[in-house]
């Protein structure tokens, strides 16, 4: 759980009880020594335990607000952690998503059904460009005998990477 640092209460408290002391007490004796409220004379040992009494609750009241202050910035990192769960839980499944139809599409292309690999890629395409997809989609099209079309995106596959038909073409080892 994350709270306020200690020190910067501790630098707090001392302004604090300064404050404190000067509203608290009221009236001055004629010597100029300031006379809490409700004590009679200027009694030291009253206006000491009145002090007292109202510094415990100010630090009271500054612990409550330094554990409300924890629970919200708590709640900020709970937030903020859920965002990027639902982030990456979106990322993973347009990435998914992607990846099944250009799976498809490859399918579709080697299957000698070009038309539909070229639905399957187009929609692949939809969720981002990538030189994989691009470098399909001209496979695609050269399948169709579409050759300048063809050119036209293994251009735009090398433009974004030069090692794509390498990937593609080339048996694994």
């Amino acid at each position: 759980m994350l709270s306020k640092s200690p020190s910067g209460l501790n630098g707090f408290l001392p302004a604090l009880t300064a404050v404190l002391l000067l509203l608290l007490l009221v009236g001055c004796s004629s010597s100029g020594t300031a006379v809490p409220a409700g004590s009679e004379g200027g009694d030291p040992q009253a206006a000491e335990d009145v002090l007292q009494r109202r510094t415990l609750e100010v630090a009271d009241t500054s612990a409550a607000q330094a554990s409300q202050d924890s629970v919200t910035e708590a709640e900020e990192v709970r937030l903020s952690s859920r965002f990027v769960e639902e982030a990456f839980a979106d990322y993973a499944q347009r990435t998914n998503t992607k990846l099944t139809l250009f799976f498809q599409a490859q399918q579709r292309y080697h299957a000698g059904q070009y038309v539909e690999a070229l639905r399957l890629i187009n929609r692949a395409l939809e969720w981002g460009e990538s030189a994989d997809a691009l470098a399909m989609k001209g496979l695609i099209f050269a399948g169709l005998q579409a050759e300048e079309q063809a050119i036209s995106y293994w251009q735009r596959a090398i433009a974004l990477d030069p090692d794509v038909f390498e990937r593609i073409l080339l048996p694994r080892e």
